[in-house]
């Protein structure tokens, strides 16, 4: 593929002389010059994995009903709490146990790919287990 771009005489001249300093000709070294500005921008496929890893460990329980957990555990403590309150407050933490079931093995794949252990790997996360 080829693509014409339209540079100053002067930037042209600029760009012949640090080519031709180098042992390139113009275009190969603004494709060269291209590259090395474009390859810190792409993702290893690793890099890719990672993000893709957080994104599904990310993926939590709404808020709201964190919010509730809350209030039921308080209620609970106070010593508060009704009978439809305690089966409430159960169904909520078989939820929380199910979700953090469900990403454990992303966490685990998430740990090799970094080469550490899970431990070190949830004390990075802030997540606790």
């Amino acid at each position: 593929m080829s693509i014409t771009i339209n540079i100053e005489s002067d930037l042209k001249a600029r760009l012949g002389k640090l080519a031709a300093a180098q042992g390139y000709q113009l275009d190969d070294f603004i494709v060269k010059m291209l590259e090395e500005q474009v390859t810190p921008y792409e993702l290893t496929v690793d890099q890719k994995r990672d993000l893709e890893l957080l994104q599904k460990i990310n993926l939590g329980l709404p808020v709201s009903l964190w919010e509730r957990y809350d209030q039921l555990k308080e209620k609970r403590e106070a010593e508060l709490l009704s009978e439809a309150e305690q089966h409430e407050l159960i169904e909520i933490s078989d939820q929380i146990e199910e979700s953090n079931a469900a990403r454990m093995p992303f966490l685990i794949e998430l740990a090799k790919l970094r080469k550490i252990s899970l431990e070190t790997l949830l004390e990075q996360l802030d997540l606790k287990y």
